[in-house]
């Protein structure tokens, strides 16, 4: 009764709230910029030289290796003649593709030159290959022919009707595969992956379509393309690519 009669008089204070003080939330850490060099370093010309000198040598063992998994797989279906055959032409595949890769590393081009070069390095396959079974590109003494003890054609029965679709298959089949693909890509050190199946479906691709010129036999002409196009990314070097930044994306409004 007392406290009523007392707060008759007096003005209603605002109750005072308490003040809620704001616990500081630290600063989240902000990731580490990582600086990469916009232009990497070349290579240098004798660093350039051991790296071809290892891959030939190496590209070399791994023909050896591929040649007797086919062999061991096509069991007795293969000669001696038929492997070494396959082994020899398959180096100078590798070969043909690894030395002009190399001089055009980290240089621009005409993809047209480069194919018109690949092309006649193919034609150059080709007639080791036509050698390989017995055509000679010179003439032979007699002595020379009676003790090697084989017949072998000689470059005067070229131009007989009868050998010339045998030269011209032989010269075709190598030079279109090698001006259909872009081999100097597979020897790129800043390819986009170290090893693809890519190219070597192409390649066998293109080595069972180029059939219709003639490879005899059959199959001597896609497996080396397809042993080729895998030897070649195996010991080519290669570096992988920086990571791209991040893109900007442009939002379009209606």
């Amino acid at each position: 009764m007392a406290k009523a009669v007392e707060s008759v008089g007096r003005e209603p204070q605002p109750a005072v709230k308490p003040v809620v003080q704001a616990v500081p939330v630290p600063p989240k850490p902000q990731p580490r910029a990582v600086t990469l060099p916009t232009v990497l370093p070349a290579p240098t010309l004798r660093s350039q030289v051991v790296e071809l000198c290892s891959s030939l040598a190496l590209a070399a063992v791994l023909a050896a290796v591929f040649t007797m998994l086919w062999a061991a797989l096509g069991q007795h279906s293969f000669t001696s003649t038929d492997i070494g055959q396959e082994f020899f032409l398959t180096v100078a595949a590798c070969w043909a593709v690894l030395v002009p890769a190399k001089c055009w590393s980290n240089r621009r081009g005409d993809a047209w030159v480069r194919r018109i070069v690949m092309m006649v390095l193919g034609m150059a396959i080709g007639f080791s290959a036509l050698w390989l079974d017995g055509y000679a590109p010179f003439k032979f003494p007699d002595t020379e022919l009676a003790m090697a003890g084989t017949a072998i054609h000689t470059a005067s029965s070229y131009p007989h009707v009868s050998d010339l679709p045998k030269l011209a298959q032989y010269l075709s089949y190598f030079a279109l595969a090698f001006f259909a693909l872009r081999w100097w890509k597979l020897a790129d050190r800043r390819r986009q992956h170290r090893f693809s199946f890519a190219p070597v479906l192409a390649a066998g691709f293109w080595g069972l379509a180029l059939l219709v010129v003639g490879s005899d036999p059959w199959w001597r002409g896609p497996l080396v393309l397809t042993t080729t196009a895998a030897i070649v990314q195996l010991v080519s070097p290669w570096e992988p690519p920086p990571p791209s930044g991040v893109r900007r994306v442009r939002l379009r409004y209606a």
